[in-house]
């Protein structure tokens, strides 16, 4: 058994995800003249398991090569969470050991070697950087381990792997890691075989300055998010359910067993008195959650908060809020939750910016505006108006 599994390899590899780097690198590129980017490519992604013959991450970092050579991009590593993860407080710098083609992307690929069998459960923190001229340009930092790996594969994090044998040998594999921990003294309070639960955050930060992380049911762990993001001020934590969790930016949440996730909502203070929103899982864009203080009859729902599109409106959003006598939204919205408008008595106007098959494509949940009556749609693309599916002249 301990020979069989000094041979596992786990492989960080790319997915042909582009991130942005910092623009503060644009400054460096004078010398391209016109041609200049805004801005510096680098990312790193983690998806595959493979075997040589020691424990291992490989990293594979996409670039701009039209912009950067593959090498002179370097890898931090560092195994302790960090306040900022910039170079100087690195615990290895790796250079790139060559390139790879990955899904038609030339990636730069790196390996660290440093862990060990008893380490399965250990998180590593990663960020590549290039120099130009007198800039770094870093791409996102990353956070992994084999733990997480092992999960996604095995289905308790992501889409399990089809692959039987290799569900079998991730399974003997966390097995023996637990048996190294015991054997070294090492993180007994954290097994490679205990069962873990992902927590992931939207518009906040674990402790360690990542959206996400596994724990063990019972662990106490602090959530953190911006007392005001892009002007909003901070309202509450919620669960995916909707229920609050606290007031508070800052608060303990005890680990349940089952995965989670927590959106910051926040007010808009700007907006349509004061309507409440939180970002998306992904944090891409907002979902509209409530009315939060909001005295306004005729309601006007953003495009758009901070550049980022306001895309959905939750389930009950608006339920039973008797005093709106009608709404404006826009065509980025792509879904209306279970009864956001139920029992709103009032409501007798719905101006939308779109066209009529364009309001047709949106997704309304069961109940959406169950307890109105007589609601007329103004379709502004085709400058038309609707009463109960039927055309006004």
């Amino acid at each position: 058994m301990k020979t069989k599994f000094r041979t596992v390899l786990v492989v960080i590899s790319a997915l042909a995800v582009i991130a942005t780097i910092f623009s503060s690198c644009s400054s460096a590129f004078g010398a391209f003249g016109d041609q200049a980017p805004d801005s510096i490519v680098l990312d790193i992604t983690a998806t595959n398991l493979s075997f040589e013959d020691s424990v291992y991450i490989k990293y594979s970092v996409a670039f701009d090569k039209k912009y950067v050579n593959p090498d002179d991009i370097r890898m931090l590593i560092w195994r302790d969470a960090q306040d900022e993860y910039t170079k100087g407080s690195e615990l290895v710098e790796l250079e790139s050991i060559g390139t790879e083609v990955i899904d038609g992307v030339e990636c730069a690929i790196f390996a660290y070697s440093g862990l060990s069998a008893s380490q399965m459960t250990d998180n590593v923190y990663a960020r590549a950087y290039v120099e130009i001229g007198s800039e770094i340009c870093y791409s996102d930092a990353k956070k992994y381990s084999i733990l997480q790996y092992a999960y996604n594969m095995m289905g308790k994090t992501a889409t399990a792997s089809d692959d039987e044998a290799l569900i079998t040998l991730l399974e003997d594999m966390l097995e023996y890691g637990a048996l190294a921990q015991k054997y070294t003294d090492y993180k007994l309070d954290s097994l490679a075989t205990d069962e873990f639960y992902q927590i992931k955050l939207a518009g906040g930060l674990l402790s360690d300055n990542f959206n996400h992380g596994l724990y063990k049911a019972g662990q106490k762990v602090t959530i953190n998010a911006p007392q005001t993001s892009n002007g909003a001020k901070f309202v509450a934590w919620r669960d995916k359910s909707g229920n609050k969790i606290s007031t508070n930016p800052t608060c303990e949440i005890t680990v349940g067993e089952t995965n989670a996730v927590y959106f910051a909502v926040y007010e808009i203070a700007d907006s349509s008195a004061n309507l409440q929103y939180t970002l998306n899982e992904d944090e891409t864009a907002y979902i509209l959650t409530g009315v939060g203080e909001c005295k306004d009859a005729d309601i006007v729902i953003p495009s758009k908060i901070s550049g980022k599109l306001v895309t959905h409106i939750a389930d009950g959003a608006f339920k039973n809020c008797t005093t709106i006598n009608s709404v404006t939204m826009g065509t980025a919205i792509v879904e209306i939750g279970d009864e956001a408008f139920s029992g709103c008595s009032s409501l007798k106007t719905i101006y939308y910016e779109g066209s009529k098959a364009m309001w047709n494509s949106v997704v309304k949940g069961t109940n959406w505006d169950s307890g109105t009556s007589n609601i007329k749609m103004k379709y502004a693309i085709d400058d038309s108006w609707e009463l109960g599916g039927i055309p006004l002249t």
